[in-house]
């Protein structure tokens, strides 16, 4: 019995151990690509390319509302500040 108790614990240690080193640092975050992706084409249509003019008004029909809050934010702050992307 107690080889047994001792097994489960060690197979325990070993599925805690393991799922933590997967899991990856904590408080991290991921970036949005697809909002990251617009901020680009959106600076390339203030640039003057005809192209991504049309793509960003078809990237901006794929963001949802949150995305769409954090895009015109950064826009905003970016163009108050008179800084680049």
């Amino acid at each position: 019995m107690s080889i047994f108790k001792s097994l489960s614990l060690v197979a325990v240690i070993c599925v805690f151990s393991i799922s933590s080193v997967l899991a990856g640092p904590a408080n991290k975050i991921h970036p949005d690509k697809l909002v990251n992706a617009y901020l680009v084409v959106e600076k390339l249509s203030s640039d003057g390319n005809v192209n991504a003019v049309g793509n960003k008004k078809t990237m901006y029909s794929f963001l949802n509302e949150d995305q769409k809050k954090l895009v015109n934010k950064i826009i905003t702050l970016n163009k108050s500040n008179g800084s680049n992307l």
